[in-house]
Parts: structure tokens; C-alpha cells; sequence
């Protein structure tokens, strides 16, 4: 899966910048925390007013959690929930 963004450098100084891509996973069976990390970038450094487009790629499986209770079929295994995945 993939997210790209623009970012843009709109201070007074060069710099760079980490792009995190957090995901939160529906609650049904399992416990989940509020918001999990699934990507990340640090972009090159950018000049005032200097612009990167970046793609920030993760896998499928980070959207998994681990359920050692056995609530699926298998006594304990890494499952995708059903429901709504929100990004930020």
C-alpha cells in the first residue's frame, strides 16, 4: 500500500522532515492502541519554500494484529479485522 504527500518547507531555515503514517484499527475482538506507526519518511533537506513529493510504502501485513487468545480459528495468529482503517 502506498501514501504520498507534499511537503513542503514554509519556515525561515533549511531542514528536514520525518513523514509518519499512523493507522487506527477497528476494535472488535482485540484491544487495539489508539494509533499504530505503519510508515515513515525523512525527506532531503529543503530549502525555504522548497517542496518533495514523497511515497511512503508498508505492507498489508502491518495492518495485522497478534491474537494469542485464539479467537479465529488457529489457537493464536497475526489477523486483519474486519471494519474501518483509518490513516493519518
Amino acid at each position: 500500500m502506498e501514501i504520498t504527500a507534499t511537503v513542503t518547507n514554509n519556515g525561515e531555515a533549511a531542514g528536514k522532515e520525518v513523514v509518519q503514517v499512523y493507522v487506527k484499527k477497528p476494535e472488535t475482538t482485540l484491544t487495539q492502541p489508539k494509533r499504530v506507526l505503519c510508515g515513515f519518511y525523512k525527506t532531503k533537506e529543503l530549502g525555504k519554500g522548497e517542496s518533495e513529493d514523497v511515497t511512503i510504502t508498508f505492507s498489508f501485513d502491518s495492518l495485522s494484529s497478534y491474537d494469542d487468545v485464539g479467537n479465529t480459528e488457529y489457537e493464536a495468529a497475526y489477523v486483519v479485522e474486519k471494519g474501518e482503517y483509518e490513516f493519518y
